[in-house]
């Protein structure tokens, strides 16, 4: 999991305008009750907005364990597990650990991976400036991993190495850590007349299998996305190039048809994407493949996306693939994120929903 913090290069932020008086909120006489079943606030500090303050994120093991990682002050960060939670008395567990805060001018995301053996859990949070083919670029994070059986801190560090800091990771069937970064980007002719006129671009790709805990790398790939403008006559598409030898074992331990299919590269279809409608875009699907989580808001906007008005903003829980409403929750007409997934306890799906970092709101789905 991850979110974008910042624009990259401290561009200006988009301006929120809600009109709070005149809320409408999609299909309010074919959803449930906004209601949650149980609330519960978690032992941490309120979690505070700001341009240069990351964001909780929430995961769900498949064991339905609710791991939460919550921002506090100063770089310190909180990461909880929760049991249980279906209930009025779930069980809360924390670690704690500190990392630098974001600078100004910077963007960062942060990450949060688990095995499929529940075993580990992967914490990175990523800070960047400058684009990829810059002088000026820099890539730094933070990794911290948690070994899940014991819950404890195993491993922190802090590094600049471009692959570490910037790759995108996801789990292997076995256990191993696959990372693919875009490490170079070559564009032709070097300085053209038009910005984004150029004929060629060319990105240059590392992949690797890292083992966890130590992130030692094996079966290494290099592999190069083309990218050709000239006498274009039908929409472009990247050609795979210059694919190293080492792509295959890569590839088969990944599962994928080609390198380019490994971590950052083409984004899944999802079947259901505008099953909600056009204001709206996907959040989550429930373990029991029964439901789908969107977040949706109406409303206009100006100068290409900088400025926002909303006029209502909700989480929308649908029946799929039939796309009944379930559930409708309001959400405040802002930016701020609000995470939010689906899981399943006693026979039932659940909405996940948390507040301001700390208030943990249960609704069970009909």
């Amino acid at each position: 999991m991850s979110r974008r913090l910042r624009d990259a290069k401290g561009l200006t932020r988009k301006l929120l305008l809600s009109i709070g008086a005149l809320s409408l909120f999609l299909h309010p006489l074919y959803s449930q009750s906004s209601l949650p079943t149980i609330t519960y606030k978690l032992h941490a500090q309120n979690e505070q907005h700001s341009s240069n303050l990351p964001s909780t994120l929430l995961y769900l093991t498949p064991d339905q364990t609710l791991l939460v990682l919550i921002p506090q002050q100063d770089g310190k960060w909180l990461f909880k597990r929760l049991t249980a939670w279906e209930t009025t008395t779930p069980r809360e567990e924390t670690l704690a650990f500190a990392a630098n805060p974001l600078q100004e001018g910077t963007s960062g995301f942060e990450n949060l991976k688990v095995d499929p053996e529940q075993h580990f859990a992967v914490i990175r949070l990523q800070s960047y400036s400058g684009a990829i083919d810059s002088a000026n670029r820099t890539r730094s994070a933070e990794i911290v991993i948690v070994d899940l059986h014991a819950f404890k801190i195993v491993s922190q560090q802090n590094t600049s190495d471009l692959f570490l800091a910037s790759s995108d990771w996801a789990f292997a069937n076995n256990g191993m850590l696959i990372a693919s970064a875009l490490m170079d980007r070559t564009k032709t002719p070097a300085k053209p007349k038009n910005d984004w006129s150029y004929d060629t671009i060319a990105d240059h790709y590392k992949a690797a299998a890292l083992t966890v805990p130590t992130l030692k790398s094996s079966m290494d790939c290099e592999y190069t996305r083309f990218l050709d403008h000239r006498n274009a006559k039908s929409a472009l598409t990247w050609q795979l190039i210059k694919v190293s030898d080492g792509c295959a074992s890569l590839v088969a331990l990944a599962h994928v048809p080609e390198a380019d299919n490994l971590p950052d590269g083409p984004p899944k279809p999802e079947p259901y994407a505008n099953l909600a409608g056009p204001t709206c875009d996907v959040g989550d699907k429930s373990p029991d493949s029964g439901y789908m989580l969107y977040g949706c808001r109406t409303g206009h906007d100006y100068a290409d996306g900088m400025i926002v008005t909303t006029n209502s903003r909700n989480l929308t829980v649908l029946k799929i693939p039939s796309g009944q409403h379930a559930l409708e929750v309001p959400l405040p007409h802002n930016t701020n994120p609000y995470p939010a997934l689906l899981a399943s306890a006693d026979g039932h799906t659940w909405l996940l929903l948390l507040r301001d970092g700390i208030k943990l709101e249960t609704y069970r789905v009909p």
